[in-house]
């Protein structure tokens, strides 16, 4: 049973919490595996969803869907979902992989234990073999809709590669950036990204007529948390940050403010395990480390169970801007 993966069937999923790790089972039935660990004991009857055993396969750490459907898995390796297992890449074979990306021309980018690789027609390659790309592993991809590629990565900061050069820019220290330890990056509607790190809070990146400008939120400014693993906003105008210490909650425009020096602290909430939390600490490091519904509603995954928020509820009273 040890390294399985779980397919379920398209229906309602119920989320059980586990002694660690997150679990999943069908409505209705149990299929057990803790996500990043050893799969855990029925609780229920069969469940109606499907399991793909394949030995190779464990701490399943990041998918992505190809545009034919394919699913693709992230582990101590690569390998494409089939009908009968997991069929591996024998290029990244006992390499970590934590970050899977598609990009709108059908390639799959990979963030692995030796460096960034692009797969395409032609098969996996590094994806920089002249040099200049992340000393350190990508955890994190995100396209942007000019088709630039963001990378973060944990100690060597932020890449921009270039869409039409394919040439990596890096942004450390010496660039503005005021941390290098990148867990997130996040679109914000206005067309800034949003950076969430560990050593420096949340940090807002905004292209300017000579570069990009970098603007970071820490606690001692009002952010209720202190290193960010997922930044998420909603459609209400306020932005969700995954954290180890709980879900933070502020308001965009106040993030904006104060990253362009109009007001200087901002408020915000900390929601824990008194507000329903199973655990106050979020999972994160890897790639989509949370993600947002199609019905607008935000899916966190704390250790042991998942967190969905409903962004139009508002069960706290205080600061009065939630109501």
């Amino acid at each position: 049973m040890a390294g399985e993966l779980i397919r379920l069937q398209p229906r309602d999923i119920e989320l059980l919490p586990g002694s660690e790790g997150e679990h999943l089972r069908p409505a209705g039935g149990s299929a057990g595996g803790r996500v990043g660990g050893e799969p855990r004991r029925s609780r229920a009857p069969a469940a109606r969803g499907q399991v793909i055993r394949h030995g190779g396969v464990d701490h399943a750490w990041t998918l992505a869907e190809a545009p034919d459907g394919a699913i693709w898995v992230g582990h101590s390796g690569l390998c494409r979902l089939t009908a009968t297992g997991c069929e591996p890449e024998p290029v990244l074979a006992e390499q970590p992989v934590r970050a899977l990306l598609f990009d709108r021309r059908g390639r799959l980018w990979i963030g692995a234990g030796s460096g960034l690789f692009v797969r395409d027609a032609a098969g996996i390659r590094p994806a920089f073999p002249g040099g200049g790309g992340p000393a350190q592993p990508v955890r994190v991809m995100y396209e942007a809709q000019d088709g630039d590629l963001w990378l973060g990565t944990f100690g060597d900061g932020l890449y921009r590669v270039d869409a039409r050069t394919g040439i990596p820019q890096r942004f450390g220290r010496d660039a503005g950036l005021p941390g290098v330890s990148i867990r997130d990056i996040g679109p914000d509607p206005a067309g800034d990204l949003w950076l969430g790190t560990e050593d420096a809070g949340l940090v807002r990146a905004r292209r300017t007529p000579t570069g990009w400008s970098f603007r970071a939120i820490g606690a001692a400014d009002g952010l209720p948390v202190a290193g960010v693993h997922r930044v998420l906003a909603d459609d209400l105008g306020r932005l969700w940050l995954a954290s180890n210490s709980g879900l933070g909650v502020i308001r965009r425009a106040d993030a904006h403010a104060f990253a362009d020096e109009k007001i200087n602290k901002i408020s915000g909430l900390l929601l824990g395990t008194r507000d329903g939390m199973p655990h106050p600490e979020g999972n994160g490091g890897v790639q989509g480390a949370g993600i947002r519904l199609r019905d607008g509603r935000l899916l966190f995954p704390p250790r042991r169970a998942w967190r969905r928020s409903t962004p139009s509820a508002c069960p706290w009273s205080d600061p009065p801007w939630c109501r």
